[in-house]
């Protein structure tokens, strides 16, 4: 089982002050505005999505906790990445090329990157 659950970039806003001595810099530790960028999809998500006409870019990445497997990231527009997650929400990884690559059939895709 990997050890990568979700990828998350939070925001997080700060400011400098200087009393004369030296900067001082102050983080807003209020996450009410942070925003997760990449975010979780299952199966009947991606096949819904497709349905709808909703385009993304696939991408086939080595999971970073071990590179003997597979994951699937998509693209979309406006910086939303998503992960291809099992009914556990835990990222699916494939051991096999040939198996996601039947996978993404399966989903409706046409295309996918991969990337090494």
């Amino acid at each position: 089982m990997p050890l990568i659950n979700r990828l998350v970039r939070l925001v997080i806003f700060y400011s400098e002050s200087s009393d004369g001595a030296g900067r001082a810099c102050t983080a807003n530790t209020e996450f009410k505005n942070a925003r997760s960028v990449v975010t979780d999809m299952n199966r009947k998500n991606v096949k819904d999505k497709h349905a709808e006409g909703v385009t993304f870019d696939t991408h086939v990445i080595a999971n970073p906790t071990n590179p003997k497997e597979w994951i699937v990231f998509f693209k979309k527009d406006a910086g939303r990445s998503y992960f291809l997650v099992d009914d556990n929400e835990e990222v699916e990884t494939f051991g096999h090329l040939d198996d996601l690559i039947a996978e993404l059939r399966d989903l409706g895709l046409k295309t996918a990157e991969i990337h090494f």
